[in-house]
């Protein structure tokens, strides 16, 4: 099965937000099958999201701890 979804990643203080799709084992069934995790580097640490809210509220949160807030 598929979904659509959201890629956020962040290098620095440039947050991206990529849209994707998403298949069930992608999905963390613990976030009821709305989030998705990657394997990360350190460098590129990045969240997948089934929801658009979700995925600019994460990002937003990035954006605010680059700026010290």
């Amino acid at each position: 099965m598929r979904f659509p979804g959201y890629w956020v990643s962040h290098t620095g203080n440039k947050v991206v937000i990529e849209k994707t799709t998403f298949d069930e084992t992608e999905l963390d069934p613990a976030s009821n099958w709305k989030q998705a995790w990657q394997n990360q580097t350190i460098e590129n640490p990045s969240k997948g999201y089934v929801d658009l809210d979700a995925a600019m509220a994460y990002a937003a949160s990035i954006l605010a701890k680059t700026q010290g807030q």
